[in-house]
């Protein structure tokens, strides 16, 4: 590429440095000092030792982990299986289209109230037990509204992958579905040989679940306003992703102590530093799949 033609990118540079680098070393610089009445002092890897001794810590690292996986899984495959079911459609189809993807204009703290107890499960509790004689859905447990966690992110973010899936099957050859129908494939091999090689096999598939392991591993709204509806206020509750840990942290700090902000600096720039590395690791494993396929 020509000097000049990296002009045209300074903008985007400027803009990176300014969000992205300056927070990041401000946020460095924190973790690695004391705050005292003589101002900051510098206190080496203390903040980032008692980090990887907390117990805390750990467990909401692998409450994101979880949480981010099985977000990404879900909001993949109903993405697919919507795209499937609109590509289906006749006339209909831009329609669906639009309708299919209204979930993405909702802001994502709303998905936690839509998806709450009182507006879903209350009333769904009520027809299970009232019509049919069941025993309720007891929300408050963990084994019960993680899930729903999950099933309202998936809610939210598969009209994402639904659209790229729908890209990425139009943006195939003609001749190939030609010939696929010539010799008499039946749907399910279409599916199974045509379609889903075809998605999997997409740097536009690979780019939107790295995108998106990001966002959900720091994932903050929905676990924020499920932690209020079952009353998992205290830190270390199975609601905790490390976002929303970070934040309790700040709101209530441990008693008889100041909000204990190094700490909390040590612990999102290793969140950040995590997030990027589990994004480029699911990248390149999703590229090398594409490269050994094509």
């Amino acid at each position: 590429m020509k000097p000049s033609n990296l002009l045209l990118f300074t903008p985007a540079f400027v803009l990176a440095a300014i969000t992205i680098l300056y927070p990041f070393a401000v946020s460095l610089y924190i973790s690695v000092h004391d705050i005292t009445p003589e101002g900051w002092v510098f206190a080496g890897p203390k903040h980032y030792v008692q980090m990887l001794t907390n117990n805390v810590f750990y467990q909401s690292l692998l409450i994101s982990v979880v949480y981010t996986l099985m977000s990404v899984f879900s909001a993949l495959l109903l993405g697919l299986f919507t795209a499937m079911v609109v590509r289906e459609l006749g006339r209909g189809r831009r329609i669906m289209e639009g309708l299919f993807a209204v979930p993405l204009a909702v802001s994502p703290i709303l998905v936690g109230i839509v998806w709450s107890p009182p507006a879903v499960w209350d009333d769904l509790n009520s027809l299970l037990y009232f019509s049919f004689n069941l025993p309720f859905i007891d929300v408050t447990d963990p084994t019960a509204y993680f899930p729903i966690m999950i099933l309202s992110e998936a809610w939210v973010w598969s009209p994402l992958f639904m659209l790229a899936v729908i890209l990425v099957l139009d943006s195939l050859p003609r001749d190939c579905l030609e010939e696929s129908q010539l010799v008499g494939a039946s749907r399910l091999q279409m599916l199974t040989l045509v379609y889903l090689p075809a998605d999997f096999r997409s740097r536009v598939i690979a780019m939107l679940v790295a995108l998106k392991s990001v966002d959900f591993f720091r994932a903050f709204e929905v676990p924020f306003a499920w932690s209020f509806w079952v009353r998992e206020t205290q830190l270390g509750a199975p609601t905790d992703t490390l976002s929303l840990m970070l934040f309790k942290l700040l709101l209530t700090p441990p008693a008889g102590s100041a909000i204990p902000i190094p700490y909390i600096s040590a612990v999102s720039t290793a969140l950040m530093l995590v997030s990027l590395t589990f994004s480029l690791l699911v990248f390149r494993q999703l590229s090398l799949f594409w490269r050994r396929t094509v």
